[in-house]
């Protein structure tokens, strides 16, 4: 399955809406996004607090840029080196992995460079093995 956006024109305050598998769902950032800049999160179709998301998604929601990143865990020295998929999302809910970094700062600059209103990317730590 692939996540669909449907945008809301039936208010003054347009919405869009991200789906999965027919669920209001998200697991990058909020499901519903309004026009006044104000945002709703969702997990299977269940409005969450952003608390209980970013405890569920193992992610963290930043206010100021309004992204997401991926909870850290401790370094040991001993872990495998790390890669992260990135994935080129668009307004017609088309995705498509695109390209991969070694470091989360590289794809921070990748993404800030290029997203754009109707083109934005999410990113995922890959499992080297």
């Amino acid at each position: 399955m692939k996540y669909e956006v449907e945008v809301d024109y039936s208010s003054d305050n347009t919405k869009i809406i991200w789906t999965y598998n027919g669920e209001i769902h998200c697991e990058h950032g909020p499901a519903i996004w309004w026009q006044d800049g104000t945002y709703d999160f969702y997990l299977g179709g269940k409005h969450v607090f952003l608390e209980e998301w970013e405890k569920l998604t193992s992610r963290v929601w930043n206010v100021s840029t309004k992204r997401s990143t991926k909870k850290r865990r401790s370094f040991s020295g001993t872990e495998s080196p790390k890669v992260f998929l990135v994935t080129e999302c668009n307004v017609s809910g088309d995705r498509k992995p695109i390209c991969t970094f070694d470091c989360l700062i590289k794809v921070d600059e990748f993404i800030l460079e290029n997203e754009t209103d109707n083109t934005w990317f999410e990113w995922y730590e890959l499992e080297v093995r």
